[in-house]
């Protein structure tokens, strides 16, 4: 093995009935170049003798990624982590594209794969394991002479975008119209002009928003009152805000 000491090594030899062997006892393999077999009947047989010592084991990850071919219907596509394999640290961030848009794909069981320099990773392995990323994991290589331990991250980009992309008020939701009608979205402002005469004091509309948003202001669409501007917040998946001011004029 790596770091061997090939000096004062006592070797065990199997032999044929009857017969013997030298050098016997502890033997330094670096003087070592034969092994004397003599039988019963005083004949001998000369083996040659060679030994080598393994290089050390590397202590590297040197390659880490997640796959989609190893976490079907959680992965769309194959995302690789980008680090210096002599550090100790591997922080992977997962693109909010990568992961279906809904529910939100929490890191708490990727199945990574890997490449090393060196002997194993304890526990896990490449492609098969499940991982529990919801907090840093702490992948070991088993090396010579020493075991390194990488400080593993994984975390999924939650989506950025909290934009109203319509603001309608349907007829079939509202029995006050006689009509559809569309916003005009300038800016934060949304403005929408109806008939004389209608009754804005409790209207329904339609809006649609971002993908993996929502409304959080006001907490529901329906029988709003339109007699004065009104605040809506769209919130996206990470918790930033947009807000627009919705102007219904007669």
């Amino acid at each position: 093995p790596p770091g061997s000491n090939p000096d004062n090594i006592t070797p065990y030899v199997e032999l044929a009935e009857n017969s013997s062997y030298s050098p016997k006892g502890a033997v330094n393999f670096n003087n070592l170049n034969s092994i004397n077999v003599t039988a019963e009947d005083g004949t001998e047989r000369f083996y040659d003798f060679t030994y080598e010592i393994e290089a050390p084991y590397g202590d590297q990850i040197t390659g880490f990624m997640l796959k989609k071919s190893a976490n079907p219907g959680v992965l769309l596509y194959d995302v690789t982590a980008v680090y210096d394999p002599a550090g100790s640290t591997i922080t992977l961030t997962v693109p909010n594209n990568a992961v279906p848009p809904f529910p939100f794909i929490a890191p708490d069981n990727f199945i990574p794969s890997f490449e090393i320099q060196g002997d194993r990773v304890y526990g896990v392995d490449s492609g098969v394991t499940s991982v529990d990323f919801s907090s840093s994991f702490p992948f070991t290589v088993a090396a010579t002479p020493a075991d390194k331990t990488y400080t593993v991250s994984v975390n999924v980009a939650r989506n950025t975008q909290n934009e109203m992309i319509s603001f309608k008020l349907y007829q079939t939701d509202n029995p006050a119209l006689t009509a559809d009608y569309t916003g005009t979205i300038t800016g934060s402002d949304v403005n929408l002009t109806l008939p004389v005469g209608t009754d804005v004091t409790s209207l329904t509309p339609a809006v649609l928003i971002s993908p993996e948003s929502s409304i959080t202001d006001p907490l529901s669409l329906t029988g709003i009152d339109f007699s004065a501007a009104v605040l809506f917040t769209v919130t996206a998946e990470d918790g930033s805000t947009q807000d627009y001011n919705v102007y219904v004029t007669l």
